[in-house]
């Protein structure tokens, strides 16, 4: 591929576990190239339905199936793969003859399985790409290439934005040049670009400026500067970007390139964005310029210490914590030093206290772990979620803690660990049904949950949903109100980034 090249969609790879070495470095050969994969092992998230998931990223956004083969898969009576072959062969006949999707790949000396893929055909009779023994680079050169190409036609846009090294760019000067979509009239477009300044007339409630193609995948997360004038953005493409608030320029070229992008924070002063992504690393950037600090290493404490789902800052920004597949963790942010250990078992979210005693947790298994920052130990345990909890975050004034995870946000009394309120009704036509994401305004009157197409903000006092956000085309995947609360900032698996005016 060409530098600036983009790609629109992913490459799902089929595989059984006992090749995931070989299939690692077929990934890294896509990845370096710029090629987004989808595996089993970085897209599935703790408590997440994976038929599912599978089925949807095989469906509705697989640009291309690399069927792996070998002598162990073939051996093999029952495997996941085998349903996965099955959705694929299903896909592929639906598709015309003469457009590559499913492409054979023997990781040794094998036979591509004879099954009737319809119209007469085998996959047997597809051409497939051999990787293994010297054949490897040549082989891999080869699919590349082909995948690139399939990529590329099926894109139906694709942006050429370059991506290398950080270093200033320069904006952009019109919003046809940026890209910016505005929900609403032109005068609203006007005024909403300004919505966050002081003394400038804000547009109506609910009106939101769209940057298309934010990331080329999935975004994952999003966050505002603690002076609410940049905004962060992370994706499952493995960038991260950071957004002027006020013009919606991209301020820097994409930040690193990460194995995808699942968590980023602001330090409470506004200098460093922490980021978590899928190999075991934290890392810390100089927002002024984009370029690394320091780096936080998970030393596997498991087999499965491989992804890091969400970091957070102190209050006082001198320690960090992290959740991921290998525990929950606090780190010094001066030194990197690991400090605690909290839990050896893996939560999908994390979040402090307005004034740091204690850290909350949402866990895989629907409960959410309060914990004593003093003596790393656990104080309490809130139940009530039938499903995995995504999300938690405390209310500025810490008196309560908001959860989400099942199709329920759930408020708890911090002291007496008791579940207030809960808001129903998080689900839509979407094929992601639970809570991604929850957000308190600065105020701690609103709350604001994300999790299939939609957001809903609900009034804290008295429970009623007082509005939903419309817009996004696919699930909304993490949410952030700004800090003087005049903007909801929201990100999914539709690649773009919404700024709504409340």
């Amino acid at each position: 591929m060409r530098e600036g090249d983009k790609l629109a969609g992913h490459v799902f790879i089929s595989y059984v576990r006992e090749d995931s070495r070989q299939v690692d470095r077929l990934q890294r050969v896509l990845e370096a190239a710029g090629v987004p994969v989808w595996r089993d092992t970085a897209d599935l998230w703790p408590g997440e339905d994976w038929r599912a998931e599978i089925r949807h990223a095989i469906t509705s956004n697989a640009l291309v199936f690399l069927a792996c083969f070998s002598q162990a898969s073939l051996g093999r009576d029952k495997s996941y793969q085998n349903e996965e072959l099955t959705l694929a062969i299903e896909q592929l006949r639906l598709r015309r003859p003469d457009e590559p999707w499913l492409v054979p790949v023997r990781l040794d000396e094998c036979d591509v399985p004879d099954r009737d893929i319809g119209g007469g055909r085998t996959l047997a009779s597809i051409q497939r790409a051999d990787l293994y023994g010297e054949n490897f680079d040549e082989g891999a050169g080869r699919l590349v290439r082909t995948v690139s190409r399939i990529l590329r036609k099926q894109a139906p846009e694709a942006s050429t934005d370059p991506e290398g090294a950080p270093s200033l760019q320069e904006p952009r000067r019109t919003e046809a040049a940026r890209g910016i979509h505005a929900v609403g009239t032109a005068d609203q477009s006007a005024s909403v670009m300004n919505a966050a300044l002081p003394g400038v007339k804000r547009p109506q409630s609910g009106f939101a400026v769209t940057i298309p193609t934010a990331h080329t995948r999935w975004i994952s997360c999003v966050a505002f500067s603690p002076d609410g004038t940049i905004l962060a953005s992370g994706g499952q493409d493995c960038r991260i970007r950071l957004w002027d608030v006020r013009t919606c320029d991209n301020r820097l070229k994409p930040i690193d390139r990460l194995p995808m992008v699942f968590s980023v924070a602001f330090s409470p002063d506004g200098a460093t964005l922490a980021a978590g992504g899928r190999d075991s690393r934290i890392r810390l950037y100089d927002v002024s310029n984009g370029k690394k600090i320091r780096t936080f290493v998970y030393r596997p404490l498991t087999s499965f210490s491989g992804n890091i789902w969400a970091v957070a800052f102190s209050p006082d920004g001198l320690i960090l914590a992290s959740t991921g597949s290998g525990g929950i963790r606090v780190w010094e942010v001066g030194t990197g030093r690991h400090t605690t250990t909290l839990s050896r078992y893996p939560a999908n979210s994390v979040a402090f206290s307005p004034d740091g005693t204690v850290l909350a947790s949402g866990g895989p298994h629907g409960t959410v772990q309060i914990w004593d920052m003093k003596t790393g130990q656990s104080i309490a345990t809130l139940t009530g979620h039938t499903k995995a909890v995504t999300s938690v975050v405390f209310s500025p004034d810490g008196a309560v803690l908001a959860s989400g995870g099942d199709r329920t946000v759930r408020v708890w009394e911090v002291g007496a660990s008791n579940n207030i309120l809960t808001f129903n009704g998080i689900h839509g036509d979407s094929f992601l049904e639970r809570v991604r994401s929850i957000a308190f305004s600065p105020n701690g009157r609103l709350l604001a949950a994300a999790g299939d197409k939609t957001i809903r903000l609900w009034d804290v006092e008295t429970g009623r949903n007082i509005a939903t956000l419309n817009g996004h085309t696919d699930a909304v995947q993490s949410i952030a109100f700004s800090p003087e609360g005049a903007l909801l900032a929201s990100g999914g698996g539709d690649k773009t980034i919404r700024l709504w005016n409340i």
